[in-house]
């Protein structure tokens, strides 16, 4: 009986050593599929997330590009609204200029002009006053 006994266990324990090699072949198939699965999904995820960052650089470029216009655009608006002003001054300045020499006597060499340190900020009235070769009170 004890032989029967011995073949027995020896036969359940080389059911059990087939099983075991059976499984890790199983097991091993199994995470090959997986592995091969998981990188083409990797893949795909990758050349769609590229596809959707071109898609994006692309939205933002075309944005750039009509915030460059704009901006581009507004700064020549304002260009010319300067260059319109700066004219209009150089004109009212010219006319100022000539309506006060057309009012200057004939023959006068010297024009004096009076200054007063109440249009002046503090400090530049005696910087002035320093820097001239008269000597003016205040």
């Amino acid at each position: 009986m004890s032989a029967v006994l011995v073949l027995l266990l020896l036969a359940v324990l080389a059911v059990v050593a087939v099983g075991a090699v059976a499984l890790v072949r199983l097991l091993t198939r199994e995470l090959g599929a997986l592995r091969d699965d998981s990188t083409a999904r990797l893949a795909e995820l990758k050349a769609e997330s590229a596809g959707q960052m071109a898609a994006r650089t692309a939205e933002m470029d075309r944005r750039l590009q009509m915030l460059n216009e704009t901006m581009d655009r507004r700064l020549s608006e304002l260009d010319t609204k300067v260059d319109r002003r700066m004219q209009s001054a150089t004109e009212t300045s010219s006319r100022i200029d000539l309506a006060q020499c057309s009012q200057w006597i004939p023959g006068t060499e010297n024009v004096s002009v009076s200054l007063t340190p109440s249009v002046y900020p503090k400090g530049v009235w005696s910087q002035f006053v320093r820097g001239s070769h008269e000597i003016l009170e205040a």
